[in-house]
């Protein structure tokens, strides 16, 4: 009797399926599964959760007609439309979760849009350069609005931004602003006259150090920021430097920061040939073998830093603005690169040996990286470990380091020994640990980069 009347309520609440549930399992119980009465009652039951099934589909509420096939689906699977109107409800189902995707993917989209104006007001050039090559991937190259108001955003960014730096008789950085905007916008009318008054300004800064040069003096200006307006005379308040002197500097990596390097304002850079900024560092305490201090590179050495090289240098031909680690260079490149850095900052970098990269990335404590770049797979599925990611990704070590666990192995010197340590990506995460150590690098791979270490002037 308890049965008919809730058969008899309509439509089915949630207090109702409740109560119906209850009701056949202790019908279920008392009458066991073979009773022919139950089974009628069960098919009667399913007959009705499809009937609701349908009419939510009807009102397009799909979700609410999913549950009730299913519960149709507990009572009994042999009624009859049952199968139907489960193929019905998937296709609507699969034709929703498409509509629902598109939505996601528009509003992604159009977040980027927003993000990329944004950046580009605020001169945000590498964030901006981010963005633009997410929406890129996501639209297509041929898409109207990247290769129309995108490409303008970012162009005219750029170009503001070097006419800024040109404004400020900073040639060099306006010219590789501009060469960096022209790789978007090569036709930016903009870009282009500025890069003509800013290589001229440059060659005539150049014939002034050339009758210096030939003056008896053998240091070039440390500046152009102060080169007067048609670039003839030298600068004025840098002191000629003679054959054979020194310049000393103040060192702001200081011992004091040992440690701190999580903290922005513990974090300390060269300059390169006084104006560009060299990769940061973070100072951290002695290695207990020799009581020294010295500083280490935050991140990997980056695509773009070693570009800057291979342009200023002609040693090489990497040409990138990326944030990802740089890979497939060979050792003696990468001394190079330490040399180089040595020279125009006036500091002394070189490779680290394996005690004093081990003592950076694992530091004296009991730490244990959790987001590390490594290969992380959950059944068929891989969570992590997909490909190399930016220097910035991930957490950074008590000591400010970032990805010296994963992302790609880092070469380290012992002697006349080269090699890696700290596993790369494509490792497994149990084996990215300082102990993964990989011998013979030195003609180098697509899975090894570097990071330096610097002298701390105590």
């Amino acid at each position: 009797a308890q049965l008919e009347v809730l058969l008899s309520k309509q439509p089915i609440t949630d207090e109702t399926d409740l109560q119906m549930t209850v009701l056949m399992k202790t019908l279920s119980e008392r009458l066991g599964k073979r009773s022919q009465w139950l089974s009628e009652k069960k098919q009667t039951l399913a007959r009705l959760y499809l009937d609701h099934s349908i009419a939510m589909r009807e009102q397009g509420r799909l979700i609410e007609s999913r549950r009730y096939l299913e519960a149709a689906r507990q009572y009994s699977v042999a009624v009859y439309g049952l199968d139907d109107e489960n193929s019905i409800l998937t296709a609507l189902e699969n034709i929703e979760q498409v509509k629902q995707k598109a939505k996601q993917r528009l509003a992604r989209i159009n977040g980027l849009k927003t993000s990329l104006i944004s950046q580009t007001k605020a001169r945000q050039l590498e964030d901006a350069k981010r963005t633009y090559i997410t929406l890129q991937r996501q639209l297509g190259r041929s898409d109207p609005y990247i290769s129309g108001t995108a490409k303008e955003l970012l162009a005219d960014a750029y170009f503001q931004k070097a006419q800024y730096e040109y404004r400020k008789k900073h040639y060099s950085s306006s010219r590789q602003l501009i060469q960096q905007g022209l790789e978007i916008a090569h036709q930016h009318s903009g870009l282009r006259s500025l890069f003509k008054k800013v290589n001229h300004q440059i060659s005539l800064i150049e014939k002034a150090r050339l009758i210096e040069q030939k003056s008896g003096l053998t240091k070039p200006d440390k500046d152009t920021k102060n080169q007067s307006t048609n670039g003839q005379n030298l600068l004025t308040n840098t002191a000629s430097v003679k054959q054979g002197q020194t310049i000393t500097t103040r060192d702001n990596c200081r011992s004091r920061l040992a440690g701190y390097g999580k903290r922005k304002r513990a974090q300390c850079y060269d300059k390169i040939n006084g104006k560009q900024k060299a990769p940061v560092l973070v100072v951290v305490p002695p290695v207990p073998e020799t009581g020294s201090f010295y500083a280490i590179t935050r991140y990997e050495i980056t695509q773009s830093e070693f570009s800057l090289f291979c342009q200023q240098s002609g040693a090489c031909s990497v040409k990138s603005q990326s944030r990802l680690p740089v890979t497939g260079i060979t050792y003696k490149q990468a001394e190079q690169y330490a040399q180089w850095l040595s020279r125009v900052t006036q500091q002394q970098y070189s490779l680290p040996s394996s005690s004093q990269w081990v003592h950076a990335v694992k530091t004296d404590k009991s730490y244990k990286p959790v987001d590390v770049n490594c290969r992380i797979q959950f059944g068929s599925k891989l969570l992590k470990g997909r490909n190399i990611m930016a220097v910035n990704t991930g957490e950074s070590n008590p000591w400010g380091l970032l990805n010296g666990i994963g992302n790609v192995r880092e070469m380290v010197k012992d002697g006349e020994k080269i090699s890696a340590r700290g596993g790369a990506y494509t490792d497994l995460l149990k084996d990215c640990t300082t102990d993964n150590t990989v011998s013979n690098i030195s003609h180098g791979d697509d899975l090894t980069g570097f990071r330096l270490i610097r002298k701390v002037n105590i």
